[in-house]
């Protein structure tokens, strides 16, 4: 992972970092630094997009959607999707023996596309600025691993 650029404006966001996750791929994240301790991630659900708060310092409920339809290659097509993310807890996490105060954030996300629901769990580390660690399952009998992002 590595910052392509800090500081930024970025859909209506002014203290953005953008972010390339490895070499081999041209995807890039953008995360915002909030006035008030929170982050937010800028979801690109091409064609559409939107800012997810994750609410590591109001510890507020935060709620993002997106609920459009659009034309994909002469075929109308109707895409929604609604996110929420709940502060759960602080806590300690050690990574390579080193005690980080990490806030615990609950990701719930539900798509039209495929039906499909999905539990997350991010662990945040307002002292580095970033996550440490991040789990996506699907709400089923089958779970799916999103990714897992530890630190070295």
């Amino acid at each position: 992972m590595k910052v392509v650029a800090s500081g930024i404006s970025y859909r209506g966001k002014s203290n953005a970092v953008e972010y390339q996750w490895n070499s081999t791929t041209s995807a890039v994240t953008f995360i915002n630094f909030e006035s008030d301790g929170d982050i937010s991630i800028y979801k690109d659900a091409a064609p559409l997009g939107t800012w997810l708060t994750f609410p590591i310092s109001t510890r507020s409920a935060t709620y993002a959607s997106v609920d459009t339809t659009y034309v994909d290659n002469g075929k109308s097509t109707r895409h929604w999707n609604r996110d929420t993310c709940t502060f759960v807890q602080d806590s300690v996490m050690v990574i390579q023996g080193q005690s980080l105060m990490v806030a615990l954030i609950r990701v719930t996300q539900r798509y039209q596309q495929h039906g499909d629901d999905y539990i997350g769990s991010d662990w945040f580390a307002p002292a580095i600025g970033f996550w440490v660690t991040s789990r996506l399952c699907r709400r089923s009998a089958r779970p799916a691993t999103r990714s897992r992002l530890v630190l070295a």
